[in-house]
Protein backbone atom coordinates (compact mmCIF):
# COMPACT_ATOMS: atom_id res chain seq x y z
CA UNK A 1 0.00 0.00 0.00
CA UNK A 2 2.77 2.23 0.71
CA UNK A 3 4.17 1.70 -2.70
CA UNK A 4 0.83 1.88 -4.34
CA UNK A 5 0.85 5.54 -2.93
CA UNK A 6 4.22 6.65 -3.97
CA UNK A 7 3.49 5.72 -7.52
CA UNK A 8 0.03 7.57 -7.04
CA UNK A 9 1.74 10.63 -6.01
CA UNK A 10 5.06 10.79 -8.41
CA UNK A 11 2.32 10.38 -11.41
CA UNK A 12 -0.31 13.10 -10.15
CA UNK A 13 2.80 15.48 -9.70
CA UNK A 14 5.02 14.17 -12.78
CA UNK A 15 3.47 12.03 -15.04
CA UNK A 16 0.47 13.72 -15.82
CA UNK A 17 1.55 17.04 -16.28
CA UNK A 18 4.17 15.92 -18.58
CA UNK A 19 1.44 13.78 -20.76
CA UNK A 20 -0.91 16.90 -20.91
CA UNK A 21 2.26 19.51 -21.49
CA UNK A 22 3.34 17.21 -24.81
CA UNK A 23 -0.42 16.69 -25.72
CA UNK A 24 -0.65 20.63 -25.49
CA UNK A 25 2.60 21.10 -27.15
CA UNK A 26 2.04 18.66 -30.09
CA UNK A 27 -1.11 21.10 -30.80
CA UNK A 28 0.99 23.85 -30.78
CA UNK A 29 2.96 22.71 -33.18
CA UNK A 30 0.54 21.29 -35.22
CA UNK A 31 -1.36 25.29 -35.67
CA UNK A 32 1.84 26.72 -36.06
CA UNK A 33 3.14 24.74 -38.97
CA UNK A 34 -0.68 24.98 -40.15
CA UNK A 35 -0.28 28.89 -39.96
CA UNK A 36 3.24 28.81 -41.90
CA UNK A 37 1.84 26.86 -44.69
CA UNK A 38 -1.02 29.79 -44.99
CA UNK A 39 1.72 32.82 -44.78
CA UNK A 40 2.93 32.38 -48.14
CA UNK A 41 0.09 34.58 -49.28
CA UNK A 42 0.29 35.51 -53.28
CA UNK A 43 -1.25 38.80 -54.15
CA UNK A 44 -4.11 38.71 -57.06
CA UNK A 45 -3.03 40.29 -60.49
CA UNK A 46 -5.03 43.07 -62.15
CA UNK A 47 -6.26 40.40 -64.80
CA UNK A 48 -7.61 38.21 -61.83
CA UNK A 49 -8.46 41.46 -60.02
CA UNK A 50 -10.55 42.34 -62.30
CA UNK A 51 -11.85 38.97 -63.28
CA UNK A 52 -13.59 38.21 -60.12
CA UNK A 53 -15.23 41.52 -59.89
CA UNK A 54 -16.87 40.77 -63.29
CA UNK A 55 -17.87 36.89 -62.43
CA UNK A 56 -18.78 37.37 -58.93
CA UNK A 57 -21.13 40.18 -57.92
CA UNK A 58 -20.81 39.53 -54.56
CA UNK A 59 -17.02 39.83 -54.72
CA UNK A 60 -17.36 43.50 -52.87
CA UNK A 61 -19.63 42.23 -50.09
CA UNK A 62 -16.49 39.17 -49.29
CA UNK A 63 -14.28 42.38 -47.89
CA UNK A 64 -15.41 41.96 -44.07
CA UNK A 65 -15.05 37.86 -44.37
CA UNK A 66 -12.03 36.59 -42.92
CA UNK A 67 -12.06 33.91 -44.57
CA UNK A 68 -13.74 33.35 -48.72
CA UNK A 69 -13.67 29.96 -50.09
CA UNK A 70 -14.08 29.51 -53.88
CA UNK A 71 -15.16 26.10 -55.21
CA UNK A 72 -16.12 24.76 -58.42
CA UNK A 73 -19.19 22.29 -58.46
CA UNK A 74 -18.64 19.09 -60.73
CA UNK A 75 -19.71 16.56 -59.04
CA UNK A 76 -22.51 15.21 -55.97
CA UNK A 77 -19.57 14.94 -54.00
CA UNK A 78 -18.38 18.89 -54.75
CA UNK A 79 -21.70 19.54 -53.61
CA UNK A 80 -21.90 17.87 -50.67
CA UNK A 81 -18.54 19.36 -49.72
CA UNK A 82 -20.15 22.78 -50.43
CA UNK A 83 -22.91 22.30 -47.84
CA UNK A 84 -20.81 20.69 -45.43
CA UNK A 85 -18.38 23.58 -44.77
CA UNK A 86 -21.85 25.70 -45.16
CA UNK A 87 -23.81 23.54 -42.56
CA UNK A 88 -20.26 23.38 -40.23
CA UNK A 89 -19.99 27.03 -40.44
CA UNK A 90 -23.22 28.68 -40.47
CA UNK A 91 -23.48 30.88 -37.51
CA UNK A 92 -20.52 32.47 -38.42
CA UNK A 93 -20.54 35.98 -40.42
CA UNK A 94 -16.64 36.17 -40.92
CA UNK A 95 -16.73 33.31 -43.74
CA UNK A 96 -18.36 33.04 -46.87
CA UNK A 97 -17.78 29.88 -49.87
CA UNK A 98 -18.57 30.87 -53.48
CA UNK A 99 -19.74 27.88 -55.36
CA UNK A 100 -18.87 28.00 -58.88
CA UNK A 101 -21.03 26.30 -61.90
CA UNK A 102 -20.87 25.95 -65.28
CA UNK A 103 -24.30 27.03 -67.02
CA UNK A 104 -25.19 23.59 -67.35
CA UNK A 105 -24.87 22.58 -63.65
CA UNK A 106 -25.94 26.06 -62.31
CA UNK A 107 -29.33 25.15 -59.60
CA UNK A 108 -31.96 26.68 -60.76
CA UNK A 109 -33.23 26.81 -56.68
CA UNK A 110 -32.26 29.25 -54.61
CA UNK A 111 -30.86 27.91 -51.56
CA UNK A 112 -32.58 30.11 -48.68
CA UNK A 113 -31.03 28.31 -45.95
CA UNK A 114 -27.31 29.20 -46.89
CA UNK A 115 -27.82 32.37 -48.50
CA UNK A 116 -25.76 34.37 -45.82
CA UNK A 117 -22.67 31.43 -46.62
CA UNK A 118 -23.19 30.19 -50.13
CA UNK A 119 -22.85 32.81 -53.18
CA UNK A 120 -23.44 30.62 -56.47
CA UNK A 121 -21.81 32.08 -59.52
CA UNK A 122 -21.86 30.88 -62.91
CA UNK A 123 -18.30 31.18 -64.43
CA UNK A 124 -16.78 27.81 -66.27
CA UNK A 125 -13.99 29.60 -67.33
CA UNK A 126 -13.01 30.81 -63.37
CA UNK A 127 -11.07 27.98 -62.67
CA UNK A 128 -9.04 27.58 -65.61
CA UNK A 129 -8.06 31.42 -64.72
CA UNK A 130 -6.75 30.44 -61.75
CA UNK A 131 -4.29 27.40 -63.33
CA UNK A 132 -5.66 24.10 -62.42
CA UNK A 133 -7.09 24.29 -58.85
CA UNK A 134 -10.73 23.86 -57.58
CA UNK A 135 -10.66 25.30 -54.60
CA UNK A 136 -9.14 28.52 -53.45
CA UNK A 137 -8.89 30.52 -50.34
CA UNK A 138 -8.92 33.65 -50.25
CA UNK A 139 -8.29 36.48 -47.50
CA UNK A 140 -10.04 39.73 -46.85
CA UNK A 141 -6.86 41.89 -47.99
CA UNK A 142 -7.46 39.99 -51.44
CA UNK A 143 -4.42 37.34 -51.23
CA UNK A 144 -4.77 34.14 -52.39
CA UNK A 145 -3.71 32.26 -49.02
CA UNK A 146 -3.80 28.81 -50.50
CA UNK A 147 -4.59 26.86 -53.53
CA UNK A 148 -6.15 23.46 -53.00
CA UNK A 149 -6.79 20.29 -55.35
CA UNK A 150 -9.88 18.11 -56.36
CA UNK A 151 -9.36 15.14 -53.63
CA UNK A 152 -11.19 14.45 -50.38
CA UNK A 153 -7.52 14.79 -48.58
CA UNK A 154 -6.98 18.07 -50.01
CA UNK A 155 -10.55 19.53 -48.76
CA UNK A 156 -9.90 17.96 -45.15
CA UNK A 157 -6.22 20.56 -45.25
CA UNK A 158 -8.44 23.68 -46.65
CA UNK A 159 -11.53 22.55 -43.68
CA UNK A 160 -8.51 22.71 -41.11
CA UNK A 161 -7.03 25.49 -42.42
CA UNK A 162 -10.32 27.32 -42.13
CA UNK A 163 -10.87 26.53 -38.42
CA UNK A 164 -7.40 27.55 -37.55
CA UNK A 165 -8.00 30.99 -39.24
CA UNK A 166 -11.21 31.76 -37.99
CA UNK A 167 -11.03 33.05 -34.38
CA UNK A 168 -12.76 31.07 -31.78
CA UNK A 169 -15.74 32.60 -30.63
CA UNK A 170 -16.39 34.48 -27.33
CA UNK A 171 -18.68 32.22 -24.82
CA UNK A 172 -21.51 34.11 -23.50
CA UNK A 173 -21.59 34.91 -20.01
CA UNK A 174 -23.47 32.77 -17.22
CA UNK A 175 -25.74 34.37 -15.26
CA UNK A 176 -27.73 32.78 -12.87
CA UNK A 177 -31.89 33.76 -12.76
CA UNK A 178 -33.13 32.56 -9.89
CA UNK A 179 -37.02 32.68 -9.12
CA UNK A 180 -38.63 34.98 -7.38
CA UNK A 181 -38.70 34.07 -3.33
CA UNK A 182 -42.38 34.29 -2.55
Amino acid sequence: MKYFKAFLVVSLIFVFPAVSYLYLRSGFIFRKEALEDLKSEIPLTVKQRSFLLETDSTFFDTKDKLVNVYMKINSQQDESDLYFLAESFKPRNDFSVTAIYEKSNLPSFQDTLFSNIINRVDAAEFIEFFSDTTRLMLSKDELIRKKYGHSQEDFNLAYEHIVILLPMKKRDKLTLIREDEK
